[in-house]
Parts: structure tokens; sequence; C-alpha cells
């Protein structure tokens, strides 16, 4: 499950290795689920389906309440570095590995209209159906959330920034590895960690 926050962008991935569901929500891995299909048959029966893809409603069903900026279909899942490197670019690559093959990408872009364009090479463009207006993209460049470990790295690296600052203030010169090997244990890990003892 992913929660969305009301009235502010989020960027959602949803990817299947055909063993595990996993879903990101900007950038980071919000949930992971098993579902491996019952047999065989099952799987090519779902390959062997040809069918309309509907973006942000289900006709007869429901609706989406909300905008929609981009979606984009690929051949296969992607990983969570290949997320964050797509998920504030408008261009997506073909690329030459299988994982990053676009299937399909639209952009909704076009100004106004009902038609809205595939700009991957396959074209396969579409059609705004049920009298959906367009709005212009209000979005701006979304930084990746970062993960527990993340912030703990990023934590380790300010504070041993400040001490470095502090260091240079009070001495008039940049620490050196024998000023980290003297340091308080907690500064001398740190410094270890980030690699200023290499």
């Amino acid at each position: 499950m992913v929660a969305l926050e009301p009235d502010e962008w989020s960027h959602v991935v949803g990817t299947w290795d055909g063993a595990t569901l996993h879903m990101y929500h900007n950038g980071v891995l919000a949930d992971s689920v098993p579902y491996v299909l019952a047999s065989a048959e099952e799987a090519e029966a779902l390959h062997a389906v040809k069918a309309d893809l509907y973006i942000g409603a289900v006709p007869g069903k429901g609706a989406w309440e909300g905008l929609i900026d981009e979606v984009c279909v690929y051949a296969a899942p992607i990983d969570q570095d290949h997320v964050r490197k797509v998920m504030n670019s408008a261009v997506r690559s073909s690329g030459g590995k299988r994982d990053e093959v676009v299937l399909g990408h639209w952009s909704f872009n076009e100004g106004a209209g009902e038609h809205c364009a595939d700009s991957s090479a396959n074209r396969n463009h579409a059609t705004l159906e049920g009298g959906v207006q367009r709005v212009l993209s209000a979005r701006e460049y979304m930084p990746p959330a970062m993960s527990a470990s993340e912030k703990h790295v990023d934590a380790a690296f300010m504070e041993l920034r400040q001490w470095k600052r502090d260091f240079e203030k009070r001495e008039n010169r940049e620490p050196n590895k024998a000023d980290f090997t003297m340091a308080e244990p907690r500064i001398k890990g740190l410094a270890r960690r980030m690699g200023e003892l290499d």
C-alpha cells in the first residue's frame, strides 16, 4: 500500500518481476507483495490478452480523482536506481537493456485537444475519453525521498562536515588524517566510515 498526500505531487511506480509486486513512492521502495501466477497456462493466458489500456479510470466502474502528469510502461521491471534516474526526466530512453525498453510513454503535454501522443518508438497514441480536461502541469522537480539507511548516512556526513568546519575555524587549517585519528571516538569512527582515513 502507498499512502499519497492530498494536494501534493507523488511519483508512483509499480513493478512485477514474476514473483513479487513492488511499489515505489517518490523513489523509495514503499511496499512489496509476493505474487506468483498459479500455472504456466495462467501466465500464457495473461500474455495472450490484448486489450485497450486505460489510464486513470476503469470504464463504468470508477476513476482517479486528481491529476496525472505522465505515464510510462516498460517491457520489464525496472529497479530503484532507474526509478530515481527517470522520475524527473521528460524523456524516456529506449536504452540498450531490456529493462529500460519503453513500451509506451505519455506526457500529456500536447496542450489541447483529445489526442495523447506516445513518445516511445511504439507510437501507441491515445485519446482522452469521458470529457477529461487538460490542465497545465504545475509539477516541479521532485527530489527522491531518502530511505532510512540513506538518512543515516546523510546525518553522519553532515555531522562530520560540521566537525571539519569547526576544526578549520579553530585551527585555521583543514584537518588531516592525524587530526581525525586524535578526535573523539565518534568523529574518528565517522571519518573511517566516510573514507577520510583511507
